[in-house]
């Protein structure tokens, strides 16, 4: 599994990203959000295996997106 950090340029509270994965690939990507700053995720696929998670440094629960 590759890992990826999504930065935000200083001042900024949006961030555009896009990456495509191929077959079983998995990406895990890791956000550093400060209040007011907003995660938006689509996925976009013609494989309905692919889903996406969620979560947070401290918390046990992930959201799952499908």
């Amino acid at each position: 599994m590759r890992s990826e950090r999504v930065t935000f340029e200083e001042g900024s509270a949006a961030r555009t990203l896009v990456d495509a994965i191929a077959g079983f690939e998995r990406v895990h990507y890791v956000v550093s959000a400060r209040a007011g700053q907003v995660l938006t995720v689509s996925l976009a696929s013609s494989n309905l295996s692919n889903a996406f998670d969620i979560s947070a440094a401290a918390a046990p629960k992930r959201w799952h997106g499908w």
